[in-house]
């Protein structure tokens, strides 16, 4: 069975978390391990958060999730219109400092593929897939 929604959101702090609670509630529907909602929802938390930080630095903006549950997979596509960036982020943690930087690292720990997209201001797409487990599936300490 395949799910599709799509959410059009302004790009704003207080809709990340709204992102995130919503792709947890849609897997937990779907009865997927607790382990790969929690995962899933630090991608699509730290995409988001990618937005509403870099997209926009001096206007209001909107971005669009799109997420995709498929058997044993999950799609999440997070895209903007802002003046987009750069996609080469740090792939060593030891690279870091208190500046930040860190999101979309950590996003690629935890997405089996994670891709920028990203036209020199003509806007931002990040992609991340993740294969997904059901709870009957899970381990013990997984089910949890």
């Amino acid at each position: 069975m395949m799910v599709r929604v799509t959410w059009d959101l302004p790009a704003i702090s207080s809709q990340v978390m709204l992102s995130r609670r919503s792709a947890r509630m849609l897997l937990e529907h779907h009865s997927i391990c607790n382990d790969d909602i929690d995962a899933v929802e630090l991608v699509l938390g730290e995409m988001c958060a990618n937005v509403v930080r870099h997209a926009y630095p001096s206007s209001e903006g909107r971005y669009r999730v799109e997420m995709e549950l498929e058997d044993a997979c999950v799609r999440v596509r997070v895209s903007d219109d802002g003046c987009g960036f750069e996609p080469n982020w740090k792939t060593d943690s030891s690279d870091f400092d208190e500046s930040g930087g860190m999101g979309l690292f950590l996003a690629s720990q935890f997405a089996d593929h994670l891709q920028v997209e990203s036209g020199n201001g003509n806007g931002s797409a990040i992609c991340a897939e993740r294969r997904l487990h059901h709870r009957d599936l899970c381990t013990s300490a997984c089910a949890s």
